[in-house]
């Protein structure tokens, strides 16, 4: 008899899970190198196996090197102490001012000479109280008005002391200025006299505040 028809065998098909038959991988690609610095730059020595870090500055800020011709930092100054050196200062000229009037009133014949001794006073007064402040207070603006209302001031009760003095060497004068406490400013200020006399006296004040707050700024500005 005839064997029946048989079906043809199919051969084997690959199994996908088998790593034998997979095709290999594809190499990767080789790491990149990091772009080479411009020339004229040094280069640092890479370490295998860290990588690279930048130098510390010391206390965790760079430093800035000052260059040739760059601008320079201001100095702070102390207003504070400015004024107190200025106050010091004014009180010390208004005292040797009053004191000068004092010893030299008896040969001054002229108010001419009085007005003469008042307004130098005024300028020195001025000018080295000015200075004094400029040179401690630096840019404060503050301590530069108040070294002008200071020299004022100073100008003011330079006259007014002297004044005193010089009413005490008169017979009564205790007793006068007992009675009439304002006597000093009355005569600084002229009462009784023209109104030229009345400006001429506050020219000095102005004078000598105008001159130690121009100049304390200006000294200021520079430090």
């Amino acid at each position: 008899m005839s064997q029946p028809w048989q079906q043809p065998q199919q051969p084997p098909q690959p199994n996908p899970n088998n790593p034998y038959l997979q095709a290999p991988a594809q190499p990767s690609a080789p790491p990149q190198m990091p772009p080479a610095p411009p020339q004229g730059y040094p280069q640092q020595p890479m370490q295998p196996g860290f990588p690279q870090q930048q130098q510390p500055y010391p206390g965790g800020f760079p430093q800035q090197l000052p260059y040739p011709g760059g601008p320079q930092q201001p100095r702070s100054g102390s207003p504070v102490g400015a004024v107190f050196l200025g106050l010091l200062v004014s009180f010390v000229l208004a005292a040797i001012y009053a004191g000068i009037w004092f010893a030299t009133y008896k040969d001054m014949d002229s108010d001419s000479a009085v007005r003469g001794l008042y307004f130098g006073h005024a300028v020195i007064n001025g000018a080295l109280t000015g200075l004094i402040v400029g040179m401690v207070a630096g840019r404060s603006n503050g301590a530069h008005v108040g070294a002008g209302i200071i020299a004022a001031l100073g100008a003011f009760f330079g006259f007014a002391n002297g004044y005193v003095c010089i009413l005490f060497d008169q017979p009564n004068g205790d007793f006068i200025l007992k009675h009439t406490p304002l006597l000093p400013a009355k005569a600084w200020w002229a009462t009784g006299g023209e109104v030229s006399d009345h400006l001429l006296s506050v020219l000095g004040v102005l004078l000598a505040g105008g001159i130690a707050w121009g100049l304390a700024a200006a000294v200021g500005r520079r430090r």
